[in-house]
């Protein structure tokens, strides 16, 4: 089974994550990748929208994963294999010519948080959640979270997300972080095709130059601190406290 549904539509790449979590397994990164090149590369397309079918659009990092790393003597493997390969998707999406729209049908966690934010646009189901997840595994901000999330929220506010894993739900935030927040999934995709088919009216060349131009401070911050941030979260990973962390959640969710 795909990890992607990928549709091509007006003129819109609809691509729907389909799996119960969508986390970032090796085979969901590369179909991602795969489409997001092949959608720079079509002359036809002038927008993308990224959604889940399941309730969750993404949790980011795959527990399970990170569990066999540990328990085969290599509590570091998982994020050194994986946070590389998100971090170069998270910079495509950044500098990616066509306009981005992430549809948020319900929760996002950890490191699928950047895939929200490094998308052009967000339209959001009103009971959707975005779950801070590091601080409970004792690790930090990943997947570029700590880099563009700094463009939508406060360091204080981000500092108590990040270390307590807090959940905050979109009613509690500013609707201006959001283009669209709808009622049901229906209504939510059709919002998000209303904002791609405008984009898709436009001068595509005028929308790629605008969009570099927007995103290029972003950019060259992404570039330059992205290998801290996962430096910084390769360490937690070999502290004993992400072993005992790992272990309880493990026991916990089995």
């Amino acid at each position: 089974m795909a990890t992607i549904v990928a549709t091509k539509q007006d003129r819109i790449l609809l691509l729907e994550f389909n799996s119960k979590t969508n986390s970032y397994t090796m085979e969901f990164l590369k179909e991602l990748e795969f489409w997001l090149d092949a959608a720079q590369n079509d002359a036809k397309l002038g927008a993308i929208i990224l959604t889940s079918k399941s309730k969750l659009f993404s949790v980011g990092g795959d527990v399970g994963e990170m569990y066999r790393e540990l328990k085969s003597n290599n509590p570091s493997g998982y994020v050194d294999k994986v946070v590389p390969v998100v971090n170069r998707i998270i910079l495509k999406m950044l500098t990616h010519p066509l306009p981005i729209i992430a549809a948020l049908n319900g929760a996002v966690a950890g490191g699928g948080i950047s895939l929200v934010f490094a998308s052009d646009h967000r339209v959001v189901m009103n009971d959707s959640k975005i779950a801070f997840a590091f601080g409970n595994l004792a690790l930090t901000p990943d997947s570029g979270t700590s880099i563009i999330l700094q463009n939508f929220f406060s360091r204080s506010f981000l500092l108590q997300c990040f270390t307590q894993g807090k959940i905050i739900r979109v009613d509690e935030m500013s609707a201006s972080l959001f283009d669209r927040i709808s009622g049901s999934r229906e209504e939510l995709i059709e919002q998000a095709i209303v904002i791609a088919v405008e984009y898709t009216k436009r001068d595509k060349w005028v929308n790629a130059k605008t969009k570099k131009l927007l995103n290029q401070n972003l950019i060259d911050l992404f570039e330059k601190s992205s290998s801290l941030e996962f430096e910084t979260i390769s360490m937690a990973c070999k502290r004993e406290q992400f072993k005992v962390k790992l272990e309880e959640f493990v026991n916990k969710n089995s």
